[in-house]
């Protein structure tokens, strides 16, 4: 079993120990599914139109001139 102290401070030891003992990303699901390019962008449109703030200029602060 290897300790993180029987690597030298500051070598490439310790990164070798850190990604032995990391924690995977979470897989991403259908990543490389072939998907037709019409139901991407419908889908695309569809996450745009939703949560949509409906006055752009209202997001930001009218400037004191």
């Amino acid at each position: 079993s290897m300790s993180i102290d029987d690597t030298p401070r500051g070598s490439w030891a310790c990164s070798i120990f850190d990604l032995k003992n990391s924690q995977p990303d979470a897989l991403l699901p259908h990543l490389l599914d072939r998907v037709p390019n019409e139901e991407i962008d419908r889908h695309n449109e569809d996450q745009r139109k939703s949560n949509r703030h409906r006055e752009l200029f209202a997001l930001h602060p009218a400037l004191d001139e």
